[in-house]
């Protein structure tokens, strides 16, 4: 397992995520289990409320996401897959 830093830039704060490849979990998760609240409605991609820009490296999401253009994700349903700086 590998340590990938991502920024969530409106609050400042940098978290350390745990890469997992056989169990990935979602930028939400990370934050909210670090006490850092993101909007978030359905949590699984279907609501687009915690849609946000992709500032400097790499997301996967964990489906094929609809209206997410190559600049933004579905921290819901996304991972880093390098060091991150989301708008969020």
């Amino acid at each position: 397992m590998s340590t990938i830093p991502v920024e969530f830039k409106k609050s400042g704060t940098t978290l350390q995520y745990q890469s997992n490849e056989h169990l990935p979990m979602s930028l939400v998760d990370l934050a909210f289990d670090e006490g850092l609240m993101l909007r978030a409605g359905c949590r699984n991609g279907y609501c687009h409320t915690c849609k946000c820009k992709v500032l400097s490296g790499e997301v996967k999401h964990f489906f094929e996401v609809q209206n997410v253009k190559e600049d933004e994700c579905l921290p819901c349903c996304a991972y880093p897959l390098s060091p991150l700086s989301i708008d969020a």
